[in-house]
């Protein structure tokens, strides 16, 4: 069976969505280092990730990230903005190594100027409704869980972007 990942990256894990060409297969919470920065957090991070991969599935065929934009206005700091990109950057190396299509996309193209946790409020409604909630690996954490929804928004985003 092919699949499509979607994630939202973190610097300590991240969100991920793994799709069917018809639904969500699963998703949940993949953590990456508890400290550190650089080359070594993204490695972590990516393989993390990959460990998730359902099994039965044969070919990664797209992998789509949350991208970062630095807004000079935000109140977020840059440095962090750009670990997230690095753990991004390693995530789509890892599967498009083996061939898989990969992507970036900004998070002002899939939810516009919605806040953060309301979006994730909305896409956990969209999965109840679909009936997939028992295919969400909830984690403990609240912020935790608002990445797996985010990863799944993306997903979902995307296949709504794909039948216009």
């Amino acid at each position: 069976m092919d699949v499509e990942l979607t994630v939202d990256p973190g610097k300590r894990g991240c969100g991920y969505a793994w799709w069917t060409a018809a639904e969500l297969l699963c998703a949940g919470y993949a953590p990456g280092a508890p400290s550190g920065e650089g080359p070594d957090l993204w490695v972590v991070c990516a393989r993390n990730v990959a460990a998730t991969r359902p099994r039965g599935t044969e070919c990664v065929v797209r992998v789509s990230v949350e991208t970062m934009r630095i807004y000079t206005t935000g109140r977020a700091n840059p440095a962090d903005i750009l670990q997230l990109q690095g753990v991004a950057s390693a995530v789509c190396t890892w599967f498009a190594r083996d061939g898989a299509e990969v992507r970036g996309v900004e998070p002002s193209e899939w939810k516009g100027q919605v806040p953060r946790d309301i979006m994730g409020a909305r896409v956990e409604k969209k999965v109840r409704a679909a009936g997939w909630w028992d295919k969400v690996i909830v984690p403990s954490r609240a912020t935790q869980l608002n990445d797996v929804m985010h990863a799944v928004g993306i997903g979902l985003y995307l296949r709504e972007r794909e039948r216009r």
